[in-house]
């Protein structure tokens, strides 16, 4: 099975998903970069890691979005189909 990231967002008032923002495969590993990942721990990144507004700012442009930091706990996550990973 192959994995897919996304930028997930969470209400900050209910906790609950949001919204969602695919990460191409061409731009995984920067993303997985800015988000922090410790890839000798976790090669894959298939753990949730959550994104600092500030590092959502530099994610916003390369991926052509302008998710809501203000709005959003904001996440980058990996899903097999329709099914979460972690």
């Amino acid at each position: 099975m192959t994995a897919h990231h996304r930028l997930s967002g969470y209400s900050k008032s209910t906790e609950l998903l949001v919204t969602e923002i695919d990460v191409p495969d061409q731009w995984l590993r920067y993303v997985i970069d800015v988000a922090g990942v410790d890839r000798s721990k976790d090669p894959q990144a298939v753990g949730a890691y959550p994104i600092a507004d500030d590092k959502l700012a530099q994610l916003t442009e390369l991926l052509k979005t302008s998710p809501d930091p203000g709005a959003y706990d904001w996440f980058l996550e990996a899903f097999v189909g329709e099914e979460s990973v972690v």
